[in-house]
């Protein structure tokens, strides 16, 4: 923020760059909690060792989430735009807000997988 005046980061004091900095931070992380899709965009920007450090910190904020490396913001539309809403993370923000989406994308990564069915009793 303190390289971009446009923000208003110059007339501010340095408690208010900060309060500003954490604010930024708080929201990208929020947007990353609750995507279906994540463009890891100038992927031709970054060596291997960050690329993956950064794919290891949006799989830790969400596990559901597609995550794509872009080079321009080239990405095929059919890799990032979900089919139905249900096969989101976020399945309705009709009735759920951002953060009960996370809490329920939370819960489900905790849940055990379904048993399998008993097998039935053999004939005589």
């Amino acid at each position: 923020l303190s390289s971009r005046p446009d923000l208003g980061a110059a007339e501010a004091d340095a408690e208010v760059v900060e309060a500003r900095k954490t604010g930024v931070v708080q929201l990208l992380v929020e947007q990353v909690e609750t995507a279906d899709v994540v463009v890891i965009n100038k992927a031709d920007t970054a060596d291997a060792a960050e690329l993956e450090q950064l794919q290891q910190v949006v799989g830790s904020l969400n596990g559901f989430a597609a995550v794509h490396r872009a080079e321009y913001g080239a990405v095929p539309l059919a890799s990032i735009l979900v089919p139905s809403r249900a096969a989101g993370v976020a399945t309705s923000n009709d009735v759920m807000d951002h953060k009960s989406s996370i809490d329920w994308a939370k819960w489900l990564a905790s849940q055990p997988p379904p048993a399998a069915a008993p097998a039935a009793p053999a004939e005589d």
